[in-house]
């Protein structure tokens, strides 16, 4: 008999839902925005809201779904559910979020930190579906990370394993939004990448998005792949140079965990071969030749589902029955 999973990814700006099989088929979803601004309530009141939507969207009741998954930006204790700290999340202080929302939707909770349940769904039956050991890097607005060992969510011995986009890359690097210096995500996020290609045309680098950086107009990622896609070159190489940095990071996450394969998602991973061959270029110089030759590096397969989809997954990991 099929049983049912309720999967919530919470982001800062939207939460989305989707209902699961154990087979992992979607069957209905539903996107909401987060409403973080207006509280701590509020966003609790978008994820039931959004949940109940989902459920009803699939055909089914919440006395349907055996349990519900749900990934939340921040620090998680995994053994209790409490969110102890969530930076873009007014309010979530020590919030017994697992306990909450088992009580507003009257099934099972799981929780995960986003980043965790995103490399889950990739592991369940995203790009690492089959194997037993994966690293993945969410690349956009930060970095994050997720570790998968012997078929397991690393989690650490105080719940913040994983915080790939805060190892130091350069001790006397630029400062980084968690307060420390040369942090890979202020070398390879987007602002971060962003703030490199301005800082290189104010020094004279040349693009045809030179005019909207003096002029002091927004520039995005998006721009300056659009613009190396065009034949930039500098363009290019800020692009390529992310990659690089990205190199550092992996050949660190190698090193210390040895997984059979790293995956890379988010915005910035949609620059492509553009930037994986940043990324190889740096990899390869900074570890064992034996080691480079064996590891993969590939980029996620499936999209924005996929922290709805391991949140789902991690529910299923905990709460599934036999048939």
């Amino acid at each position: 008999m099929t049983q049912y999973y309720l999967g919530i990814d919470l982001g800062g700006t939207f939460v989305k839902t989707a209902v699961l099989t154990d087979g992992a088929e979607i069957l209905g979803r539903t996107s909401r925005e987060t409403g973080a601004s207006s509280g701590r309530d509020n966003v609790l009141n978008s994820m039931t809201e959004a949940a109940k939507e989902a459920v009803s969207g699939a055909g089914l009741k919440m006395a349907d779904i055996k349990a519900v998954g749900l990934g939340t930006p921040g620090i998680v204790l995994h053994a209790t559910g409490v969110v102890v700290t969530a930076p873009n999340l007014p309010g979530w202080e020590n919030l017994p979020l697992r306990d909450e929302m088992s009580r507003r939707l009257g099934r099972p909770v799981v929780i995960e930190n986003d980043a965790n349940a995103a490399a889950w769904g990739e592991f369940w039956v995203g790009a690492g579906k089959g194997l037993n050991s994966m690293a993945m890097l969410t690349l956009g607005t930060g970095i994050g990370g997720g570790i998968i060992i012997n078929g397991e969510v690393l989690h650490g011995a105080h719940d913040v394993a994983a915080e790939l986009g805060h190892m130091t890359i350069d001790m006397n690097g630029p400062r980084c939004g968690c307060g420390n210096y040369g942090c890979l995500e202020a070398f390879a996020a987007a602002p971060a990448t962003v703030r490199r290609f301005v800082e290189g045309i104010k020094g004279g680098q040349k693009s045809p998005l030179s005019q909207r950086v003096a002029r002091g107009e927004a520039i995005t990622t998006k721009d300056i792949y659009e613009d190396a896609v065009a034949g930039c070159e500098y363009s290019r190489k800020t692009i390529h140079d992310t990659g690089r940095y990205l190199g550092v990071g992996i050949s660190i996450i190698m090193l210390s965990i040895d997984a059979e394969m790293v995956v890379l998602t988010g915005g910035l991973a949609k620059a492509g071969q553009m930037l994986l061959d940043g990324v190889w270029q740096e990899y390869a110089k900074r570890t064992y030749e034996y080691l480079a030759k064996r590891t993969k590096i590939v980029f996620a397969k499936l999209g924005n589902d996929a922290g709805v989809i391991g949140a789902a997954g991690c529910a299923l990991k905990t709460h599934a029955t036999s048939r």
